[in-house]
């Protein structure tokens, strides 16, 4: 709690840079890789340091598409209207530096901005789309964790109060949903029963999915769900 009470207390333009920053990680890492495309191109340029500026120009394209591959797979974005406007986003940028560097480039340095703007264009809806094909990776994580739950059981005859007993028998670590920055599972366990969840930061505060669960729970709210609502 006092970690979102100092970030509460920070100004509000320090907080809105901080919750934009991850949203534009793509478009800032193009930004950069075409300044260091600028600066390797550069007329009296030490050869070293262009193809250094020249390859991590690169690597930060590379970085772009990851970041592009993470946010088409988040559960928050059911319909990944966040990643698709990424790509968007970063073609556009490209491709209007390809423009200028065309424009301002001579001999053939010319060639570079419009072989830059086709990579990123390509790769870009590649990344999108094997985000789109991994599928629901929360789900996933959640059979990984619950498999762990029921050799637990076999084990010692209860389930276990948290998920912290699983390490290291049974999981090295405990795989967390693959939501939004941060958050983590829900779970209530006991003798007889355990419910494995996570909490909806997007749709409600108040949203719990249910995602793996055996045994009857006992009456009343879910301790996870009370702990989560405002």
């Amino acid at each position: 709690m006092a970690r979102n009470d100092e970030l509460f207390s920070m100004p509000a333009w320090l907080i809105c840079i901080f919750q934009a920053v991850p949203v534009l990680m793509p478009e800032v890492l193009i930004c950069a890789a075409i300044g260091l495309i600028v600066v390797g191109l550069a007329r009296g340029r030490a050869p070293v340091l262009s193809a250094a500026a020249l390859a991590l120009s690169v690597a930060l394209v590379f970085l772009a598409g990851a970041r592009i591959y993470l946010e088409s797979i988040l559960d928050a974005v059911p319909d990944r209207s966040g990643a698709i406007g990424m790509v968007l986003r970063v073609s556009i940028i490209s491709i209007t530096a390809a423009v200028l560097l065309t424009l301002f480039l001579s001999s053939w340095r010319r060639i570079v901005g419009p072989c830059f703007a086709l990579i990123v264009v390509v790769s870009a809806p590649l990344a999108l789309q094997a985000g789109f094909e991994a599928g629901p990776v929360t789900e996933r994580l959640a059979n990984v964790v619950g498999h762990a739950i029921e050799r637990y059981h076999a084990d010692h005859q209860s389930y276990p109060r948290a998920l912290a007993e699983l390490t290291p028998w049974y999981l090295i670590v405990v795989p967390q949903p693959v939501i939004v920055a941060g958050d983590r599972w829900c779970y209530d366990g006991g003798v007889d029963y355990y419910r494995l969840g996570y909490v909806s930061h997007i749709n409600s505060p108040n949203d719990l999915y249910l995602v793996a669960s055996a045994g009857v729970p006992p009456p009343g709210p879910w301790r996870c769900k009370a702990a989560a609502s405002p």
